[in-house]
């Protein structure tokens, strides 16, 4: 857009749409010199034109204006109207104000035409109606009263925008205060969420090394499972080991109970009574046999040894001597009477 359209647009928009720049956002507009902007005042219209001109407040008003179409759909449908159809909607009611803005909004030529033409018949209709004021000033009594009657209504439009104006900065209050409160809750929630965040974290960790401690106990379990069992075998194995020698044992001690004491008799009775006896196992031996070397072990395993010296000389006494162990129980007898006795003896005990 030319600095030359821009100035010839804001010298034709009427000062009533030039005081609305106002609302928009990012937009300050005043008139050095005076307090407030007096829409009937030629020459703070003049002043406000200079001040509207200046590059800041174009380029503050262009990027508001711009803002404002790219969020308002019914804006960008007047950009692709023409001229005559816009005129339309200006005459049918529509805010003459939206239009302007949303024309003054796009650099394209095509627009520019557009918000001349419109604004160019706007004055016309004006002075139109200026004229029709004039002519109606012939009767004063009844212009008066449509005065009146007009600035009544225009009284009343006016309490209804300051109530609206009201209204309105109360909600942005209100929208305000909710989007802090918002804001507020957010950050507590994201807060909430890495605390929350951290402690699974923490927890997952804690989790992970209870498995590891778990696999572990598991190991050293089966290990001594292991080991528990191999001693187990082991004490099985030696308690039976211990059992069959017991039990081996204990067949022994009845062997040895139930066997007769063994007796080796050196010299031969020549008597059936030693062969009726029952109470000892009796084994006769010559002396003879003793030098032949083959009873040496029937002695050692012999619990008693009877020596007939009666039925053996002195030679084979003293050879009987030396092959009897030294251990040994040795019993002599000088004739078999003697022997009779004492086996009787020792059977009734």
């Amino acid at each position: 857009m030319s600095e030359n359209y821009w100035k010839l647009a804001i010298e034709t928009i009427p000062i009533e749409y030039l005081i609305q720049f106002n609302e928009l956002s990012g937009v300050k507009i005043s008139v050095p010199g005076f307090r407030t902007i007096d829409p009937t005042n030629k020459i703070v219209r003049l002043k406000l034109i200079q001040e509207l001109v200046k590059p800041k407040q174009k380029a503050k008003i262009l990027t508001e204006l711009k803002g404002k179409v790219e969020n308002d759909q019914t804006l960008k449908e007047y950009l692709n109207k023409d001229g005559e159809e816009l005129l339309s909607k200006v005459q049918a009611g529509e805010s003459v104000k939206e239009i302007i803005f949303a024309l003054l909004s796009d650099q394209s030529e095509d627009n520019h035409k557009k918000l001349l033409f419109i604004l160019t018949e706007i004055q016309q209709d004006s002075k139109k109606t200026s004229k029709e004021s004039e002519q109606r000033k012939m009767n004063p009594d009844d212009s008066e009263k449509k005065l009146k009657e007009e600035i009544r209504k225009r009284t009343k439009l006016e309490q209804k925008v300051v109530e609206f104006q009201s209204k309105l900065n109360q909600l942005r209050q209100e929208y305000d205060r909710e989007k802090n409160k918002w804001r507020a809750q957010c950050s507590e929630q994201e807060a909430l969420i890495k605390q929350y965040k951290l402690e699974i974290k923490q927890l997952e960790n804690q989790n992970n090394e209870l498995k590891c401690k778990c696999n572990e106990l598991d190991k050293n379990n089966n290990e001594l499972s292991i080991k528990l069992q191999n001693i187990e075998n082991v004490i099985e194995e030696k308690t039976e080991k211990e059992n069959s020698l017991l039990e081996v044992n204990q067949k022994d001690e009845i062997n040895k109970e139930n066997e007769l004491p063994k007796v080796v008799l050196i010299g031969n009775p020549m008597n059936s009574y030693i062969s009726k006896n029952m109470s000892y196992e009796i084994q006769i031996i010559e002396p003879e046999q003793l030098e032949l070397g083959t009873y040496e072990e029937i002695l050692k395993q012999s619990q008693q040894v009877w020596i007939l010296t009666y039925r053996i000389n002195r030679k084979h006494q003293e050879k009987v001597n030396t092959c009897i162990p030294a251990n040994k129980q040795i019993h002599r007898f000088s004739d078999f009477h003697s022997l009779q006795n004492y086996i009787k003896n020792i059977s009734w005990r």
